[in-house]
């Protein structure tokens, strides 16, 4: 069985390295196997990995380590000391340690200074995504990293998206809290080039909610024109019976996009369904939960926000 990231052939060979009698092969069946026990980096398919080795240092002094995304990274604590990507495509996003002990690093993309991005986290983690680059113009472009201050600073590499300006979908945010009987309005975003035209599947899965139940099952294709940026998909909820405290939730995904184009860092939503009184707490909740704090999955930091947004007809989107 290979767990590593899934390839595209048009041919596959067997070759009978030793055998008793004459081989007979019946078939040869090949499938790809579920993402949730593939051996991968945690960041999305059809990205342009740049190691921190191919970084141009200048005079800098960085000090080197055998881990990372993928395997490798280096440190430094110069203040001033900068590494240099150099990439092809629309979009990037860097790749670095967060630590107690890490302080600001400056980003430039093509020679402006874009933002100070702050590595200092109450634990240690590798391979997190602590910056994405704006839409960029189809080219070729340059990414620097400064060190701000002097505190520590590591980089691991860059990731680019460079598919021919087809881009990458994903949704707005992570979870959407929507008062029960109401819609759910959910927002898919073309990020990183929108030419073309392309389509891609919009499901919906139970999860403490079942459909018929909590929500009503949304399967589509969403068929996005040359140059659009943004869907929004209603998926009915129903006004359950049960407890005034009751909270279910249901999932929704992006999967198989064509033409070329990907899918993002929030391929998966979380919706959560409830009496509308308790859309005031739920935010509460979350916000003790979240304020300043940092989480990773597969790999991929998710800084989130104290942005509380009341969407129409009562929906609460937590946005990161």
């Amino acid at each position: 069985m290979i767990k590593g990231q899934p390839v595209d052939s048009r041919y596959l060979r067997v070759s009978i390295t030793d055998a008793q009698a004459t081989p007979i092969l019946n078939g040869v069946s090949v499938y790809k196997t579920p993402a949730s026990i593939e051996e991968t980096d945690g960041y999305p398919l059809g990205l342009t990995y740049h190691s921190d080795r191919t970084a141009d240092r200048g005079n800098s002094q960085w000090n080197e380590e055998g881990e990372g995304v993928r395997g490798t990274s280096m440190w430094t604590k110069e203040a001033g000391a900068s590494a240099t990507y150099h990439f092809e495509g629309t979009k990037a996003y860097v790749v670095a340690t967060v630590d107690s002990g890490h302080g600001e690093m400056d980003v430039y993309v093509d020679g402006q200074k874009l933002a100070t991005v702050n590595t200092q986290s109450p634990t240690r983690k590798r391979s997190q995504k602590v910056y994405e680059t704006p839409d960029l113009k189809a080219g070729s472009h340059t990414l620097t990293l400064v060190n701000s201050k002097g505190d520590a600073i590591a980089t691991e590499g860059i990731y680019a998206l460079n598919n021919q300006e087809k881009g990458l979908f994903e949704f707005a945010q992570p979870t959407l809290a929507v008062k029960k009987g109401d819609p759910a309005r959910i927002v898919v975003k073309r990020k990183g080039g929108s030419k073309g035209s392309t389509s891609l599947k919009f499901i919906t899965e139970p999860g403490t909610g079942v459909h018929g139940k909590v929500y009503k099952d949304t399967n589509v294709t969403l068929e996005f024109a040359d140059g659009e940026t943004e869907k929004t998909v209603q998926v009915p909820t129903l006004d359950f019976a049960g407890k005034a405290t009751d909270v279910y939730d249901f999932q929704v995904k992006l999967l198989y996009p064509d033409q070329g184009s990907l899918v993002g860092f929030i391929p998966e939503l979380t919706v959560q369904v409830m009496n509308e009184d308790l859309l005031p707490e739920i935010a509460k909740k979350w916000m003790i939960k979240i304020q300043n704090c940092t989480t990773a999955k597969a790999g991929i930091m998710r800084r989130i926000t104290k942005n509380v947004q009341m969407g129409p007809n009562h929906s609460l989107a937590l946005t990161k």
